[in-house]
């Protein structure tokens, strides 16, 4: 009937009892029967946007696998066909500024920026005061304006956000842009101009709202600019950090993981670290998490699990495929799958795109700002430099923080456990005096310095730091949280060897990887093992510290050092390792798989 012209594809029909529309039946004979839902014939709030389109995929991928390549190609054709067909597009009518949404809730807010700007000229707030105040204020107007329209244009019919909900362009900040109004915008430096523009494109913009509206554009202009080139710089300095971890094994026989909130998007396609009891039933160790499996334990009232982590691999080189989890298609990784290089493309490669979004959003406040400002604290944590500028002060030890007082120097004097802590001027406290404190926790606002924190405390709290700093940047983004635990496995396995014990061809001060040394020192006849201590290097200079392999160094930098440095000390180039370069450069055997697994 809808080929006939009779209905249309979204108009409700009873078929076999249930009531859908064409375009759903449509869709779902794409799909192969093993994965067909109900929830896609009758959920109204089912809608198939990009979102929900790469959820259905991954399941297809998982467990129809022969299937995906057929279902793919059909879904691709009903696309394009009915875009084609139903000559979508959009209307001047599309562009109606709400503005009855908007100025409710600007009226609102203007009574509250003004008290706060009376307070400003009574001397009670500073200027710095007074600009955050007035910032937060609209920022929280923003996000109430926005959760009314969507619900307004949710049922409106409006072909943009029909647009924005497929997940192609406009994305929403520009959509608020044209029938709301742009709100906060940012200057080139950054700083969030407390000075709303509050009248959208559609309308047109007031002589101030447009004065302030350009400075959000020049951000734009100078953000695509400068930003695009530290992505870039970073992603070649990951690729040449991670080009060795290869998954070297299926299993390293580790016990070890990490816990993770039962509700964490990265807990799926993970494997069990230990045994878990859910209920009457039992799963075991190295078990893949599967969504059903995740059900069983809510169901069970488990709220964390303890899951294998790159973090943990025991694997003395590269990774092992259980402790990275299963690939999208729902299969363990394949020995010689060069791992590293993808978890680091998919930090180094994103971070690229994400620098554009500020000048495609034209300045606005949050228009990937947010992110984008992330990519210097993702730049921090990559190379960790020794002095990081705002770091936060950390307790020295653990115990009760026993005084707080104004420095003569500005900021505060804490005493902590009977150790001094200096918090510099402008670094707000997170302590007050009598509070509990933990060696190596923050007690002042500001951004944790890893190499402070390993001072401190141990690698496996570094790491958790890291990993969780790194994926708070890319989650958004769809980016998998292993992908970041294999970039920081890589930044902390380097040591410097304290004592050689029984292990041969070391002496004290050598550079070493850990996981390398944690594996001679199983070995059997050890009876003194090697004693490490773990060092922080940064993508910058990582790369050299990690190899003496002169051919894989000449891969990256500095490369009049690593000829006279391997003449002097004798290096060698191992054409069977995990690098490529060596193999390449030989090339007599590469192809060959006779003479090394990978």
């Amino acid at each position: 009937a809808a080929k006939n012209g009779d209905i249309s594809m979204t108009d409700q029909v009873m078929v076999d009892g249930v009531r859908t529309t064409a375009g759903r039946l449509s869709f779902l004979n794409a799909l192969p029967k093993s994965i067909r839902t109900e929830e896609l014939l009758t959920d109204p709030d089912a809608v198939v946007g990009k979102k929900k389109l790469q959820q259905v995929l991954r399941t297809l991928a998982k467990k129809a696998p022969g299937d995906f390549a057929n279902s793919v190609d059909k879904i691709k054709s009903l696309g394009f066909g009915y875009a084609y067909s139903t000559g979508f597009s959009f209307s001047l009518d599309d562009f109606t500024t709400l503005r009855g949404i908007r100025d409710k809730h600007l009226a609102n807010a203007a009574p509250v920026e003004a008290r706060i700007r009376k307070q400003q000229k009574m001397k009670m707030l500073s200027d710095e005061a007074a600009d955050k105040k007035v910032v937060d204020l609209y920022a929280k107007t923003t996000k109430d304006i926005n959760a009314d329209a969507i619900k307004v244009l949710k049922k409106s019919g409006n072909k943009l956000f029909a647009m924005h909900q497929a997940g192609v362009k406009p994305g929403w900040l520009q959509l608020q842009q044209l029938v709301l109004a742009p709100m906060l915008m940012e200057n080139a430096k950054g700083r969030i101009i407390p000075v709303p523009v509050t009248k959208s494109y559609s309308e047109g913009l007031s002589t101030s709202g447009y004065w302030v509206a350009s400075s959000g554009a020049r951000k734009g202009l100078i953000a695509r600019v400068l930003s695009t080139a530290i992505p870039g710089v970073l992603n070649k300095q990951l690729a040449n950090t991670l080009m060795p971890y290869v998954v070297t094994a299926n299993n390293c026989g580790t016990t070890k993981g990490i816990a993770l909130d039962i509700n964490d998007s990265g807990v799926v396609d993970r494997f069990t670290a230990k045994s878990v009891r859910a209920g009457k039933t039992t799963i075991p160790a190295n078990v893949a998490i599967t969504p059903n499996l995740i059900s069983k334990m809510k169901a069970a009232k488990i709220s964390k699990v303890v899951v294998r982590s790159p973090l943990k691999c025991e694997s003395a080189k590269g990774l092992c495929s259980k402790c990275y989890g299963v690939a999208d298609n729902g299969r363990p990784l394949e020995i010689g799958t060069n791992i590293g290089l993808i978890a680091g493309s998919a930090l180094g490669e994103r971070g690229a795109q994400l620098a554009m979004r500020v000048f495609h959003t034209g300045g606005v406040a949050g228009g990937g700002g947010e992110v984008v400002g992330s990519i210097d604290r993702v730049s921090q944590l990559l190379k960790l430099p020794a002095v990081l500028p705002n770091a936060a002060a950390l307790s020295p030890s653990t115990g009760s923080v026993e005084s707080v007082s104004k420095s003569p120097a500005g900021g505060f004097d804490l005493k902590i456990g009977g150790q001094e802590v200096y918090v510099p001027g402008g670094r707000g406290l997170l302590v007050k005096k009598g509070d509990k404190v933990r060696r190596g926790q923050k007690v002042s606002a500001g951004v944790i310095n890893p190499r402070q924190l390993l001072e401190l405390t141990n690698v496996d709290t570094v790491q958790r730091y890291m990993a969780d700093e790194l994926h708070k940047v890319y989650a958004s983004e769809g980016i998998k949280r292993r992908n970041a635990e294999v970039v920081v496995k890589a930044l902390t396995n380097l040591g410097r060897v304290e004592d050689p014990g029984d292990v041969d061809g070391f002496i004290r001060g050598d550079y070493v990887s850990i996981s390398a040394i944690n594996a001679a020192n199983k070995k059997p006849g050890v009876k003194k093992p090697m004693v490490v201590e773990p060092v922080l290097r940064g993508i910058e200079t990582l790369p050299l510290d990690q190899t003496t392999d002169w051919i894989a160094r000449l891969q990256y930098r500095k490369l009049k050092e690593t000829y006279i440095r391997a003449a002097n000390e004798g290096w060698e180039s191992d054409i069977h390792g995990l690098h490529p370069s060596p193999g390449l450069a030989y090339s007599a055997e590469f192809g060959k798989s006779e003479k090394g697994p990978y």
